[in-house]
């Protein structure tokens, strides 16, 4: 077979042959093309030539010029051409196809010599066209126009060009003009213009291009100067390589409007000393822009450029020689030979991967290194280079991947083979989580896959330094179990030791076996074949398998066995761990079993428990669907439990105001309602309390509880309550106005008495006052709870000092233990409230002081303005009150927990005091110390409403 390099060098050859034939078709010159526009946009743009100024023809330019039809009259060129001698134009080129096909058959003597004579003030390069034959329209044979070719000859030139004649303007312009060219341009089959001819034929004789015989017009040349010889044109002594037909590649310096342009009407609007900087000395090219005008050609630059600016382009690529250099035949050949040569050097043999790498290498730099020589003016071919790089490294990836499948196969091939053997012993691994029954079945199939009569498995006791026989088969299988081996002992413990298998062909003469074993069996060991069991990187045991009876152990059974050996250990490590996961798994259902039992116990006691509540319980889950729905609630809502659960709410709860408070959001931070209802049962009413509140669901969400407690009783027990307190005040009310009045009667008889009994008599007074007062509190009570909005009698009060000293004077006769201190600040202004409701609340205040401080004591009233208000502060030094009792004490009959059992009280006196103030339309509050208490109210100076209540 051949190397990898002679096939390498043998594809390359057979690119090479391809890449000839398809551009010897033509097959390559779209890519070329592509390939060559490309370059021109690698390397950019480049200064068009100085020399050169565009006089472009447009329809805007020709109206401001007064030129109303095309083509125009024969003025305007002798306008333009004056107008270029002014400015110090050099050469006027006219690029006009119009100059040639128009026939002037009214222009006069006059016209015609003004454009003569002008013409002979400025040379002047006049167009030429080469046409298919036509009678009448050539004048080649004209002295004035024969005097312009270069001699007789033939060039390549298109078919229907072969017999063309020559079309000028007339033989008396021609006389008058320095130069004569053709425009005559032959683009591509694509219709791209990429050359130009420097010399096209006519009427068998050589005719220049308009190009050429303006640069010789600028080299001050005689006419017919120029000669064709040997792919190569001459003008003076300047020579330029040409191809076949004498075209030479356009060496574009930009796109559209690269040169210098001067609109025709700038040029006949302006006076010439401000256009001479811009025309004197240079070559002005006259001839339209527009497409209305003149034919666009496609370049590799620009998808529309009129001929003009083409020709201004080879004019600059001739004056500065600026030519595309084509390099020979040989060395464009050279090129592919080289890319191809390359590849089928360095990708021959290489994987498919790397010859993709090489082969995109050397195709980026087939493309690359003509980029780099283009900017040199040379035209390097690029499509064949590429070409037969693309084919020789595809042909070389095809090759590489070929034999990479053919490797693949054989590799395959091999390896399902020992898959199956592996399979088997994975099918015995998986068919059973017996210890002593898998060992069992991997020694027999060790036995019948190796061909050996006798296979040992030996794995390291706890203490990792003896190697047991934990299973062998043979002949002397029981026997040997009654041996141990040391690590390093025999060739078993010599692969315990190193980790490493090992192979011995000739075992009864091999220093390494353990002949102590096999003398004392009486059983040869002549050939061995010894692996180790590993096991997160440490030894755990071996497998050792003897006398091969086919031939010598090879690689493949020791690889095989390695396999085995590596299954057996995975194995022993599963069924251990199956064995403690087991002993895991029943002690854990034990325990489940016993958590399910005490749950459902619990569950059922919760239930029952629930269902016996004299309360109804509604619960739902995070997707507001009933999940409890006790006794009660069967009982206040009308529907049994069995047709409530896993309903939504909603639907199951046909109580109104229940499924509204259900429906209602709340908050999970707080989130708790609670609303007093009434539910109709047939003939009764109940009134229902619902608290309603939020119940977390692990990561589900929140559900509802909601508590439904009849509270019937409790209103009938509080309106008999409230019935019960009217009831007595009124009774009381009048006794007590009796007592009073006796007790004034006899405090007025016994002026002059003795000291004790006015003391007694006095007393008795104060205590029908406080009596009178306790009255009034019950019966503000009472108009509180039917809804009654207090009576306030407002009246100024001009004296607060004597107010609250009255009340203090009438505390103190009860109060022998404490000491009373008013302190009333001076500013304090006259204001207009309830005297009696005042009274009151001070008196309730004050006793409050008296009763709460035990052990006697400073009672302190301090009266003091703060703004527009009046605030009152009764303090004492008794039990003191803590945060969470100053929240509730103004609540109807909360009283502070730590006095309810020492000291006497209804519960009312703060409750009332509180609405008695609010009245007023000031606030009362108390403040939280731990050693006695200090309450304080605020009165508005002036009342809410100055009218009387």
């Amino acid at each position: 077979m051949l190397s990898d390099r002679k096939m390498g060098y043998l594809l390359a050859l057979v690119a090479l042959i391809i890449t000839a034939a398809a551009q010897s078709v033509g097959w390559l010159a779209p890519t070329e093309n592509g390939l060559l526009s490309l370059r021109y946009r690698i390397r950019g743009t480049t200064p068009p030539a100085p020399e050169i100024v565009i006089v472009s023809l447009e329809p805007e330019s020709l109206r401001e010029a007064g030129v109303t039809s095309w083509p125009p009259e024969v003025g305007l060129y002798t306008r333009t051409l004056t107008r270029l001698q002014e400015c110090g134009a050099a050469v006027a080129v006219l690029d006009l196809n119009a100059l040639v096909v128009t026939e002037w058959t009214h222009i006069s003597p006059r016209d015609l010599a003004a454009l003569t004579a002008a013409m002979s003030r400025i040379p002047t390069v006049l167009p030429a066209v080469v046409l298919p034959p036509a009678p009448g329209r050539s004048v080649a044979t004209d002295p004035a126009v024969r005097r312009f070719s270069l001699g007789e000859g033939q060039v390549a030139v298109p078919a229907e060009l072969r017999q063309g004649v020559l079309a000028a303007p007339s033989p008396a312009l021609c006389a008058a003009a320095a130069g004569l060219g053709h425009l005559n341009v032959y683009p591509d089959t694509d219709g791209v213009l990429r050359s130009l001819p420097l010399v096209t034929c006519a009427e068998n004789a050589l005719w220049p291009s308009l190009a050429l015989e303006t640069l010789r017009v600028l080299r001050k040349l005689p006419p017919g100067t120029a000669r064709l010889a040997d792919s190569a044109l001459t003008l003076g002594d300047e020579r330029v390589q040409v191809a076949t037909g004498t075209e030479i590649p356009i060496n574009f310096a930009g796109g559209f409007k690269h040169y210098l342009y001067l609109p025709l009407s700038e040029l006949l609007n302006t006076e010439p000393s401000q256009l001479r900087s811009r025309l004197a000395g240079k070559v002005a090219i006259v001839g339209p822009t527009a497409s209305d005008l003149t034919m666009l050609w496609r370049t590799p630059v620009h998808p529309v450029m009129p001929g003009v600016e083409i020709n201004a382009n080879v004019i600059g690529n001739l004056l500065h020689h600026q030519l595309l250099v084509t390099p020979p035949t040989w060395l464009a050949f050279l090129l592919p030979v080289l890319w191809a040569m390359l590849l089928g050097t360095f990708a021959s043999g290489a994987s498919a991967t790397r010859a993709t790498l090489v082969t995109l290498a050397v195709m980026l730099a087939a493309v690359l290194m003509p980029a780099l020589y283009f900017r040199g003016g040379v035209a390097m071919p690029v499509a064949p280079g590429l070409m037969a790089a693309a084919l020789t490294g595809l042909m070389l990836i095809v090759r590489s991947g070929s034999l990479a499948e053919r490797e693949r196969v054989h590799a395959q091939a091999s390896l399902d083979s020992r898959l199956q053997a592996i399979t088997g012993i994975g099918t015995l691994i998986v068919s059973s989580l017996d210890r002593t029954q898998l060992l069992n079945q991997i020694v027999r199939w060790v036995e019948s896959e190796l061909d050996v009569p006798a296979v040992s498995i030996l794995l390291m006791d706890h203490k990792r330094r003896h190697l047991v026989f934990e299973l062998a088969s043979g002949e002397k299988g029981e026997q040997v179990k009654a041996f141990t081996l040391e690590l390093g002992q025999g060739v078993a413990g010599a692969v315990a030791a190193t980790g490493q298998p090992m192979i011995v062909h000739n075992a009864i003469h091999d220093p390494r076996q353990a002949h102590d074993i096999s003398d004392a069996i009486s059983y040869p060991a002549r050939s061995i074949l010894c692996v180790p069991m590993m096991l997160h990187g440490e030894v755990i045991g071996v497998i050792e398998a003897l006398n091969k009876r086919s031939g010598p152990f090879t690689a493949d059974d020791e690889a095989l066995l390695t396999v085995i050996a590596q299954q057996a250990a995975l194995f022993l490590e599963s069924a251990r761990l199956y064995s403690e996961l087991q002993q895991r798994v029943d002690a854990a259902t034990l325990d489940l079993r016993k958590a399910n039992s005490s749950l459902a116990s619990q569950k059922a006691k919760i239930e029952a428990l629930v269902d016996q509540m004299e309360s109804g319980v509604i619960a739902t889950d995070a997707r507001d669907h009933v999940v409890i729905w006790n006794r009660m609630a069967e009982y206040l809502l009308g529907l049994p439990e069995s047709h409530a659960l896993g309903q939504p709410a909603l639907t199951a709860i046909r109580h109104p105001e229940l499924a509204e408070l259900f429906a209602m959001p709340l908050s999970p931070v707080g989130g708790r309602h609670t609303q007093d209802m009434d539910f109709r049962l047939g003939e009764r009413t109940l009134h229902v309390r619902v608290s309603l509140a939020l119940v977390a669901e692990a990561e589900e969400g929140f559900g509802k509880l909601a508590l439904l407690t009849d509270i019937t009783q409790l209103k009938e027990l509080d309106r008999m309550k409230t019935d019960l307190i009217s009831f007595v005040s009124h009774e009381l009310k009048n006794p007590l106005t009796s007592i009073k009045g006796f007790a004034q009667i006899l405090q007025r008889s016994l002026e002059g008495a003795a000291p004790p009994q006015v003391r007694l008599v006095s007393l008795l007074n104060q205590q029908a006052t406080r009596m009178q007062w306790l009255v009034e509190d019950f019966l503000d009570i009472t108009r509180l709870d039917a809804g009654i909005s207090l009576e306030m009698r407002r009246q100024d009060i001009p004296d607060l000092r004597a107010l609250v000293q009255n009340i203090v004077d009438l505390q103190a006769v009860t109060a022998q233990d404490h000491q009373f201190v008013v302190k009333v600040e001076d500013d304090v202004p006259t204001i207009r409230a309830d005297k009696g409701k005042l009274e009151q609340v001070l008196v309730n205040l004050l006793s409050n002081a008296v009763k709460y401080s035990p052990d006697g004591g400073e009672v302190a009233v301090n009266v003091q303005r703060d703004g527009d208000q009046i605030q009152f502060c009764v303090s004492d030094e008794g039990i003191g009150i803590s945060t969470e009792e100053a929240s509730n004490l103004f609540q109807r009959f909360r009283r502070a927990p730590g006095a309810r059992e020492r000291i006497s009280g209804t519960g009312i006196g703060l409750f009332l005091s509180k609405h008695l103030i609010e009245a007023h339309g000031g606030r009362i509050w108390a403040e939280p110390r731990e050693r006695g208490s200090r309450f304080l109210f605020t009165i508005p100076v002036a009342p809410p409403n100055s009218e009387a209540d």
